[in-house]
């Protein structure tokens, strides 16, 4: 036996663990999923619980835009003289910006 091939001088072996396929892989959580549970975009994939999430959040954010919005107009439909008409108010509204969005 040779001394330069004995246990104690030998490299040790390397693991390779292999790359995850990235449409797999969850651009907001990084966690690899079934192909079943992503959305891909362009360069970006988002998994249905990450989904879901955003969608959450898009809500809340909406729901205190809207609830700040409703303030402004209170405050305004408050500034009115006592004997102002339905129709005063909307024009007031709309001189003040709040339209509906997207022509609906």
């Amino acid at each position: 036996m040779n001394l330069s091939e004995t246990w104690w001088t030998r490299q040790p072996v390397k693991w390779e663990i292999p790359e995850p396929d990235p449409e797999t892989v969850c651009s907001f959580c990084h966690q690899q999923k079934d192909k079943a549970e992503i959305i891909a975009g362009p360069k970006v994939h988002i998994c249905l619980d990450c989904a879901s999430l955003c969608t959450e959040i898009a809500a809340e954010r909406e729901k205190e835009k809207r609830e700040a919005a409703v303030k402004e107009m209170l405050k305004i439909e408050q500034s009115m003289p006592e004997s102002y008409q339905a129709a005063d108010l909307m024009y007031r509204l709309y001189d003040e910006g709040y339209r509906k969005e997207g022509g609906q």
